[in-house]
């Protein structure tokens, strides 16, 4: 009889604890959320969803076109929304979203991590690069969200913390291992800050969708057999059975949210596989490597392997082209209504042989003037994020953190034209420009460890002949936009812009701080 009180008083917790998690649905109206990944997809349709309980909003991605064409549409349905462009990636964008929130709306209740990449193809044709991506996109983050903005929640009494994962995340799908292997890490670290924090006052829901159809294969990438792993995917995003409308999915995930669940799988297939996969862990490997052998395509061979990947949008399937419409008909539709489309019509980048034979200058000399900018933008941006964290406390600390997560994202739109115009990334030059920022640090004016009172000075004009080298670069390729179909000239007049009010911050920040060093040194 004694050793039945032990289990019946662990069952009896077991019960309590289920029946506490099946608690109604909170009012989240009024409650401040940032999304990332919100110009398009799930990220979007979050927002909107969100916005429909009067959520305030602040809605990141990292094509500003593209998230201010998100942003109208938001504000032309009746949400309030803050719109910061930002690659999440950077280390200064999750303070970034956090400062905004406070500053735009004084508190800060829903922290959604969505962003993500989605690489298709054989591991015969990974490149580690490809991982390191995917892991930066997709579980560090998120990582770096949620710590950022847990003590504002814990000071605040509330709040809710979200990670977009996946199935991806429990099962590991053969031809998605970049994907997957960031999606289980995500889980991971969701999981376990929920054991930590437990029910509150902050949770934290981590949800796992499966297939959905929000048009994502058009902005996938793929590599090996590129045409018919694109096939398959769009398939499997587009068909009824096999994937779930995104809408319905936004609603489930925001509802999981509001009853502040530990986790949400969205489909019964993902539910089955996922619990499948947990229990028979060796038995699903051998029916997914069978899956590849019969349904996936073949790796390619040894001299076609290590290619770039090829965005969807710029692939043709392995069907019949009328086939393959028809079948994903539905994947069509929710890419045109969810903005998955939005990079075919505008922005940097084009399609590359839209540009073919139009008179280009000569690429080995565009590309050592593009990688020497990028070497200049990778300084400049060592050095913004340097000056920003020597002035945290400062009363100037909120601006130059926004300022340095611009510079970064001007280097990321660099790097985005790189890539349409075929331009390789010399990295020998990226590694030394870096290494240069290093070891500049070791006599930037005469210190080893300490800072001189001339450090905030000379970094500040460091800056702004630096923001002046970049518009240069701007306006150049303004002006090869003119002939080059490849490059977005609203885009650059937009960079021009922004580089124009970066110099001009700088030089007030520049004139406050020489003010300083004159006062200083007369006293």
């Amino acid at each position: 009889m004694k050793a039945r009180v032990p289990l019946v008083a662990a069952v009896t917790t077991l019960a309590g604890a289920i029946l506490a998690t099946r608690r109604g649905q909170d009012d989240i109206r009024g409650e401040v959320a940032v999304v990332t990944g919100a110009s398009r997809g799930l990220g979007l349709l979050l927002a909107r969803e969100l916005a429909r309980h009067s959520c305030p909003l602040v809605i990141c991605a990292r094509d500003a076109a593209e998230l201010d064409r998100a942003a109208g549409q938001l504000r032309a349905a009746g949400a309030e929304v803050t719109a910061v462009a930002c690659d999440i990636t950077d280390e200064a964008s999750p303070r970034l979203l956090v400062d905004t929130a406070i500053d735009r709306y004084g508190r800060l209740d829903i922290l959604i991590s969505n962003a993500g990449i989605i690489q298709v193809g054989p591991v015969q044709d990974g490149q580690v690069g490809l991982y390191e991506t995917a892991l930066d996109t997709m579980a560090l983050a998120p990582v770096r969200l949620a710590l950022t903005g847990l003590p504002i929640m814990r000071r605040q009494g509330h709040g809710r913390i979200v990670t977009i994962a996946s199935v991806g995340g429990k099962l590991s799908v053969p031809h998605l291992l970049p994907y997957s292997t960031a999606k289980f890490a995500a889980v991971g670290f969701s999981e376990g800050l929920r054991a930590e924090l437990g029910r509150g006052p902050v949770t934290v829901t981590t949800v796992v969708p499966g297939l959905m159809r929000t048009g994502s294969h058009l902005q996938a990438r793929f590599t090996g057999q590129a045409g018919k792993e694109f096939t398959w995917f769009a398939l499997g995003a587009s068909l009824p059975l096999v994937s779930m409308d995104a809408e319905r999915a936004a609603r489930q995930i925001i509802g999981a949210v509001r009853q502040r669940r530990a986790e949400v799988i969205l489909t019964p297939a993902a539910q089955l596989v996922s619990r499948v996969a947990g229990l028979a862990p060796g038995l699903t490997s051998e029916v997914l490597h069978l899956v590849q052998r019969l349904a996936l395509p073949a790796p390619p061979g040894q001299a076609a392997r290590g290619g770039e990947p090829v965005p969807g949008h710029e692939l043709n399937p392995a069907l019949p082209r009328k086939a393959f419409d028809r079948l994903t008909t539905l994947g069509r539709a929710a890419a045109d209504r969810f903005n998955e489309r939005s990079q075919l019509s505008g922005g940097i980048m084009t399609r590359a042989d839209t540009a073919r034979d139009n008179g280009q200058p000569e690429v080995s000399m565009l590309g050592i003037y593009l990688n020497d900018h990028l070497a200049g933008a990778t300084v400049g941006t060592e050095l913004a994020h340097r000056t920003a964290r020597s002035h945290r406390d400062g009363k100037n600390g909120g601006t130059l953190r926004r300022l340095a997560a611009e510079i970064a994202q001007d280097r990321t739109a660099l790097l985005d034209i790189m890539a349409a115009l075929g331009i390789k990334v010399r990295r020998y030059k990226v590694g030394a420009a870096w290494a240069g920022e290093k070891a500049g640090r070791l006599k930037f004016n005469g210190r080893l460890f300490a800072r001189s009172p001339l450090s905030n000075l000379e970094e500040l004009e460091m800056l702004r002949l630096g923001v002046e080298g970049k518009a240069a670069g701007w306006r150049t390729l303004r002006t090869l936009a003119e002939t080059d179909t490849r490059l977005d000239p609203g885009r650059l007049d937009e960079l021009i812009s922004r580089a124009r009010q970066q110099a001009d911050l700088l030089e007030d920040l520049r004139i406050g701080a020489a003010d300083q060093v004159i006062r200083a040194r007369s006293a």
